[in-house]
């Protein structure tokens, strides 16, 4: 018997050996877990601060030159442009019906322009001075023929110093752009 309670105490005494180093080990993952929880609601928090302050130094720009693109038929457009978590809230007016996602009541044409506007007032914040090249791949297949002519007038005003590579599978979307004086006789 007491071979046995010697044999018990010693594997006891290596258990609460594992054991310490066990304990050690979970507090410093602990330790660890709540730096890392920190660093990343820290990363969160300044993330939206910065989208937030993004968004609304383009929401005018936005708003402008929709309502300019689709004249008055969207003279009471508004928008609200906020961080959501990864992605981005985007709500908009619909006929002074109160704000909707864009594909909740407009159509794909209008949704196609809003994004358009979008990102022209996008590139126009982040890139002005920099870069004075701007690429659009095929982005009025669903816009009709007179919103298109007003894209080109919105690109030609809003961006006369800008140089636009435009590429379309739409020859009278090219002909609308030869015609506004936006692209060359060349295409």
């Amino acid at each position: 018997p007491g071979q046995n309670a010697w044999d018990s105490l010693t594997r006891l005494e290596v258990n609460m050996v594992t054991l310490k180093q066990a304990e050690a080990q979970f507090d410093l993952e602990k330790a660890l877990s709540k730096k890392a929880t920190l660093l990343h609601d820290s990363f969160l928090a300044s993330r939206d601060v910065i989208l937030s302050a993004l968004y609304d130094s383009i929401r005018d720009r936005f708003v402008q030159m929709y309502k300019e693109l689709h004249g008055i038929d969207e003279t009471t457009f508004t928008a609200i442009i906020e961080p959501e978590e990864a992605g981005l809230n985007l709500e908009v007016d619909f006929y002074g019906r109160g704000t909707h996602p864009p594909n909740a009541l407009h159509s794909e044409g209008h949704q196609d322009s809003m994004g358009l506007c979008l990102y022209l007032a996008l590139c126009d914040h982040l890139t002005q001075g920099v870069i004075q090249l701007i690429i659009l791949d095929d982005v009025v297949m669903s816009v009709d023929a007179g919103h298109r002519r007003s894209i080109c007038r919105l690109l030609r005003t809003y961006f006369p110093d800008r140089q636009f590579l435009i590429t379309t599978h739409d020859r009278t979307w090219a002909n609308q752009l030869r015609s506004e004086g936006i692209v060359d006789k060349k295409g």
